[in-house]
């Protein structure tokens, strides 16, 4: 989920959502696709309760809003993107640039490769000094085009982009 995607949910929340948090519940990320009101012991908090000086359900949501991007990135600073908003986000990029742009042979590199900066997944460009550090499918040998596109479907409905990224990012959610 990018800023604004996030903006634009803490705007939508219903009012009794707001006064739940109040009470005691929690706001959580499901899949980085939207926000609920549930418990607040879940892994995937992202506003617990309202702090002593918030005095009403309207002030947390004011307070929310204002301080939405700071509190997203805190979220994305331990969380990882879950399976269902990585392959969301991937889906958007594999449609938008071909899948051909994704994936190269052994010891090759792709146009573009995955990179995940603040629960946002980038299609970063060959030449990017990021561009090494991002998840791309690896081929075992050269195919046609449309093999290409079965191949990085593949690769990424399997869970195997996702594994990869996991793995790419261990220390930056574990060390």
């Amino acid at each position: 989920m990018n800023n604004q995607e996030f903006l634009d949910q803490l705007i939508q929340l219903h009012d009794p959502d707001w006064q739940a948090v109040m009470e005691g519940k929690a706001l959580l990320m499901i899949d980085d696709l939207a926000l609920t009101v549930g418990d607040a012991n879940a892994d995937t908090v992202i506003i617990k309760g309202a702090k002593p000086a918030i005095e009403s359900a309207e002030q947390l949501k004011q307070e929310t809003i204002k301080n939405a991007a700071s509190i997203l990135d805190r979220y994305y600073f331990t969380h990882t993107l879950s399976r269902v908003g990585f392959d969301h986000q991937a889906e958007r990029h594999i449609l938008a640039k071909g899948a051909e742009a994704f994936a190269a042979t052994a010891g090759q590199w792709p146009a573009f490769s995955l990179f995940v900066e603040a629960g946002e997944l980038l299609a970063i460009p060959a030449g990017s000094a990021r561009h090494r550090y991002g998840a791309f499918c690896e081929l075992d040998k050269a195919l046609a085009q449309a093999a290409i596109k079965d191949r990085v479907e593949q690769w990424l409905h399997s869970g195997e982009a996702y594994q990869l990224y996991l793995s790419m990012n261990v220390c930056r959610y574990n060390c």
